[in-house]
């Protein structure tokens, strides 16, 4: 199977329907993937930081440190994807909608 450096990557939807989509980084990795196999990965801090820094229309990448790690309250779509390539392009996703309180 060939992927990009991260085979999951998370989006996050907030109720006024603004979207951060985690971003892949541009490569061409093999894996060798035997029956059962299982990818895991968290939520980076990161990118709930990004989301922050992105809806407030920051433009310098300092300002990136006030932004908070965490999510105010409110509804919010997580979704998570996978995209790989075997002999064609296949893409699994799915999306859990929470309330932060």
């Amino acid at each position: 199977m060939t992927r990009g450096s991260s085979v999951l990557l998370f989006s996050l939807t907030d109720s006024e329907g603004f979207t951060e989509y985690q971003y892949r980084h541009l490569a061409a990795l093999t894996s060798h993937l035997k029956k059962d196999n299982e990818f895991m990965t968290t939520l980076p801090p990161i990118f709930i930081q990004s989301y922050h820094f992105h809806k407030a229309g920051l433009k310098s990448w300092e300002d990136m440190a006030s932004c908070p790690a965490t999510l105010k309250p409110g509804t919010y779509t997580i979704g998570i994807s996978a995209l790989f390539n075997k002999e064609t392009e296949d893409k699994i996703q799915t999306e859990l909608t929470i309330r932060v309180e």
